[in-house]
């Protein structure tokens, strides 16, 4: 059972079980709101900020990304880098129950005689799946730290 479940998250994350939309910032830069404080995380080289930074940027645009809950900051990361962004600001991130994955209710199992295949009974698992999704600004800083 883990196995299965190992494997269909490999194969997303390697197959790129993602929906990605991109919206480029279009008009004239602002002095967009900082902060003298952010959670910050490092993922690719990309920065996230859940918070505003405190240094000055230009905003790129917005992403939204819809993946499993283990793989969308991955996936951020990844399409902040193809845009050039050196950040990104998450504007809201969320986590949703999108089904089950269940068993059946025990093992096939082949008569050796008959060769005829028949359900044995036992005890058979649901596996919630969930779906995250995150929509954050991809934005560039003005100044280059030190």
């Amino acid at each position: 059972m883990k196995k299965i479940i190992l494997l269909v998250t490999l194969a997303c994350l390697g197959g790129g079980c993602a929906s990605v939309s991109y919206s480029p910032y279009v008009g004239e830069q602002q002095a967009w709101q900082t902060a003298p404080g952010a959670f910050v995380k490092e993922m690719r080289g990309i920065v996230i900020y859940r918070g505003y930074p405190s240094r000055a940027y230009q905003v790129l645009g917005q992403l939204s990304i819809s993946s499993s809950p283990e793989a969308v900051e991955s996936y951020l990361a990844k399409e902040a880098l193809k845009r050039n962004a050196e950040a990104v600001i998450i504007l809201e991130s969320k986590t949703e129950l999108t089904g089950f994955y269940t068993t059946p209710s025990g093992p096939t199992l082949m008569d050796p005689r008959s060769r005829v295949l028949y359900q044995a009974s036992g005890p058979s698992f649901a596996v919630p799946v969930h779906e995250g999704s995150i929509t954050a600004m991809l934005i560039r800083f003005k100044d280059k730290q030190p």
